[in-house]
């Protein structure tokens, strides 16, 4: 069997060739008169053939050597690495093209506004009109690249400089700035823009930052144009343009910067915005608005901190005819001290507080706040009550402790039930109390009974509940349940009638 035959090794390679084989590998480098090195070299080495590292081997026959020129060439050539001819270079100067979306455009907002201005002031300034003249022109204007531009002309009639003035040498004849102030006047505003947003989605952004930036500039625009500016911007909050975070940042930020309180313009900004508000949408949206946002305690900051106080801003709104304003933020505000005034009533009566030290931390609280004996017999209730546990009772234990609970704590009602209005809406209070509870919905009259006995509640306050003032809530089962005591009232007051006239 023979033997693969063995390649030759070329200069500076890696493979090492068998010990059987190595008598072959002599055999070759003699017949080619050459010997062929397998010491590891240079990069070099390892990429071209160099001839001057082959020996040629100690032989007295040098026509042999000459004999095996061909045969010498003809290895070379072909264990080699062949050389890349450089390509060719062409003397012609070439252009290299540059891709579309690679090209930088100059930004020229002010070619891109007298374009805007001057296709605007050829229309005839209706909605209609201006709406399609900016759908056109959007086809070919970058209205993505320059939004700020284009809304700062639709409102103020050209580029706003920094400080609020306007570059343009010819502004448009059509803006919200030169509107009519009134609600219907700037509808038509309104009304282009909703169209722009409609099918330019991603100027909605653009629209919240540029109103910021606009109404930042109030000190550099006429009373005409601020006033403008705020029913725009009240119609953009009722039509849902400007979001719940833009009106938060725009109250907190915005309005109540230095150079905004200075000459009360972000306090008459914000009469104009909140009375165009509520005449579109009522104090029930702006309330809610309000509540979601967490504005309703945060309005004070658009007074300077000399004038900050309840009193002022009242004063302000009220004169405005903002009188629903006022009272819903007194509302929120006695919300926020009833919750307060609940939980300190609580952890009296959980320590056992003394009665007396109670009565006087509410009467001072009643005293610094718009609270009143209304709200404070609705208080006292829901507490008393709450520290009781019922549920582990029923039948005439359970009656039996509610009067025990009732005679502990029916000191703290004394000094607030003087006067009928405060005793109607505690029986109010106590009858949807038993509403809610399955425990006390037949024990609705013995409660009203034992609150008589203690002079708590009066005769006149019980007939009154009996004839109009109940709530709805389960009216028939408690109006049943009183009538018997009702008629016992009414008989008693009747044979008094008689008794007095008698004598």
């Amino acid at each position: 069997m023979c033997a693969a035959k063995e390649l030759p090794t070329l200069a500076g390679s890696r493979y090492k060739i068998r010990k059987r084989d190595k008598k072959k590998k002599y055999a070759l480098e003699e017949e080619h008169g050459v010997r062929y090195e397998t010491k590891n070299t240079d990069e070099k080495a390892l990429s071209e053939f160099d001839t001057k590292t082959m020996d040629p081997l100690p032989t007295s026959s040098t026509s042999k050597v000459k004999n095996d020129t061909k045969t010498d060439e003809k290895a070379k050539s072909e264990f080699s690495t062949p050389v890349k001819e450089p390509l060719p270079v062409l003397n012609v100067p070439y252009k290299f093209k540059t891709r579309k979306r690679d090209e930088k455009v100059k930004y020229d907002a002010e070619s891109f506004a007298d374009t805007v201005i001057s296709k605007l002031n050829e229309t005839d300034g209706s909605p209609e009109a201006l709406s399609t003249v900016l759908a056109k022109e959007g086809e070919t204007l970058d209205y993505r690249r320059y939004a700020e531009s284009l809304l700062e002309i639709l409102i103020a009639g050209g580029i706003l400089a920094p400080g609020g003035k306007v570059e343009s040498d010819q502004p448009s004849s059509f803006c919200v700035f030169l509107a009519t102030p009134t609600v219907t006047g700037l509808k038509l505003y309104l009304q282009v823009l909703t169209n722009l947003l409609r099918r330019y989605r991603y100027l909605q952004k653009q629209v919240k930052d540029t109103i910021s930036k606009v109404i930042n500039y109030l000190k550099a625009f006429t009373e005409r144009q601020r006033q403008c500016l705020a029913i725009y911007t009240a119609l953009c909050i009722t039509e849902g343009i400007l979001t719940q975070d833009v009106i938060n940042n725009l109250f907190l930020n915005v309005l109540c910067a230095e150079h905004l309180m200075k000459e009360d313009l972000g306090l008459s900004f914000t009469i104009v915005l909140f009375r165009t508000w509520i005449e579109e949408k009522g104090i029930i949206n702006v309330g809610s608005v309000l509540r979601k946002t967490k504005l309703e305690n945060q309005l004070l900051n658009i007074l300077p901190l000399s004038r900050r106080t309840e009193e002022t801003f009242d004063k302000h709104f009220t004169e405005a005819g903002l009188h629903e304003l006022v009272t819903f933020r007194k509302a929120q505000q006695n919300i926020r001290i009833k919750k307060k005034l609940k939980g300190e009533i609580d952890d009296y009566l959980e320590n056992e507080t003394e009665s007396s030290i109670i009565i006087d931390h509410i009467q001072e609280v009643l005293e610094s706040s718009t609270l009143t004996e209304v709200h404070t017999v609705t208080l006292l209730w829901k507490s008393v009550m709450d520290t009781g546990d019922w549920s582990k009772v029923e039948g005439q234990s359970l009656i039996d402790q509610l009067e025990k609970h009732l005679e502990k704590y029916s000191s703290l009602f004394y000094p607030f039930c003087e006067r009928g209005t405060p005793q109607l809406m505690l029986m109010r209070e106590i009858q949807s109390y038993c509403a809610k509870s399955p425990v006390f919905i037949n024990l609705f009259p013995r409660i009203i009974l034992n609150f008589y006995k203690k002079d708590l509640i009066s005769e006149q306050a019980i007939l009154k509940w009996h004839e109009d003032a109940f709530l709805p809530d389960k009216k028939d089962t408690f109006l049943s349940q009183m009538n018997k005591m009702v008629e016992w009232l009414k008989t008693a007051d009747e044979e008094s009638d008689d008794d007095h006239h008698g004598q």
